[in-house]
């Protein structure tokens, strides 16, 4: 079909960042990025804040766990697509790791369809995927 958007294939020669998420009660996905994918997400800072109290002041803090949600620009496939927004429909987390044996997490995925990028003289559908971390250090299998 003229015009018809190609696939890239499987990842050739290490350049592409593994990214596997798999939904509850669902099989693994594995991403195929466009661009360089973190090994482990950026942790929560602090909330600092100054006070007046009785002529003087204090700092007080609140201290969040968690982490950061990340985003990542990958090779758009239906059926990734389909089942990502399916989880994401019914509520249900998916365990995300980073890496072939980075960071895992339990998180929230969300996914977009993306711009249409070229790539070696090809045109490639992408989508954007949006991960948000659902657990601290404490409560997950983070490392």
């Amino acid at each position: 079909m003229p015009g018809e958007i190609p696939t890239t294939g499987s990842p050739t020669n290490g350049r592409t960042q593994k990214v596997s998420i798999t939904p509850e009660d669902g099989t693994e996905i594995v991403l195929n990025c466009t661009e360089d994918v973190p090994i482990a997400p950026a942790m929560n800072a602090p909330s600092v804040e100054v006070q007046s109290f009785q002529g003087g002041d204090y700092t007080s803090f609140t201290q969040d766990g968690g982490y950061q949600s990340i985003t990542v620009t990958a090779e758009y496939k239906k059926a990734d697509y389909d089942t990502i927004d399916a989880a994401r429909a019914a509520s249900k987390t998916c365990t995300v790791t980073l890496g072939d044996n980075g960071f895992t997490g339990t998180a929230v995925v969300t996914v977009s369809a993306g711009p249409t990028i070229a790539a070696n003289g090809k045109r490639i559908a992408t989508m954007t995927v949006q991960v948000d971390w659902t657990h601290s250090k404490a409560s997950g299998s983070g490392d």
